[in-house]
């Protein structure tokens, strides 16, 4: 490159370094965003060394916890009143198909008090919009005391999105958390 191009080119730079410190981070924002959009840009999935807000707010835009969910239940024990069987529908409203759901019941006394919890993974996959039904779905031991109990899901793993973009090995927690899987 001659001189000449080079001082152009380290002019423009300047240019553009002066007008960037003299924009507020709302325009670099705004801009970035549209130049994202014109790119084509998939964030990526989070990693160690994310802090927990840039993985909290990746994980609210690309997998919305409140899109899986668990809106109507039943339960009632069997096998001497110690075993929970829960009747339930899990609906996906996202985009994307999720796997290996867990589902935690937090189980209540007459008092009011929580007095015990379980939580199961149900190793199948719902597709995006879909729904998983099942009966009599075995939850494990229930304290003799249990007068009310509230489930819930509260974890998933995402398979696939509408534009081919996969998160292998991240499992997304309602609460906007993340855990990586390791074998």
């Amino acid at each position: 490159m001659s001189w000449k191009a080079e001082a152009v080119f380290g002019s423009i730079v300047l240019v553009c370094v002066v007008w960037w410190f003299n924009t507020s981070s709302a325009e670099h924002s705004a801009m970035l965003n549209q130049f994202k959009a014109w790119v084509g840009y998939v964030p990526q999935p989070p990693t160690p060394w994310m802090t927990n807000e840039e993985a909290a707010d990746w994980n609210a835009k690309l997998h919305p916890a409140e899109k899986v969910k668990m809106p109507d239940f039943k339960w009632h024990t069997s096998g001497l009143g110690m075993i929970m069987l829960l009747d339930f529908t899990v609906r996906n409203d996202s985009d994307f198909a999720v796997k290996d759901i867990t589902i935690k019941c937090s189980h209540y006394g007459k008092s009011g008090t929580m007095i015990d919890s379980n939580t199961r993974t149900i190793y199948e996959v719902i597709p995006a919009y879909g729904t998983m039904s099942k009966s009599k779905w075995n939850m494990g031991f229930i304290h003799d005391q249990a007068d009310e109990s509230a489930c819930k899901v509260t974890g998933y793993v995402p398979l696939e999105r509408s534009n081919s973009y996969s998160t292998p090995g991240v499992t997304f927690n309602p609460d906007g958390s993340w855990q990586e899987n390791r074998r």
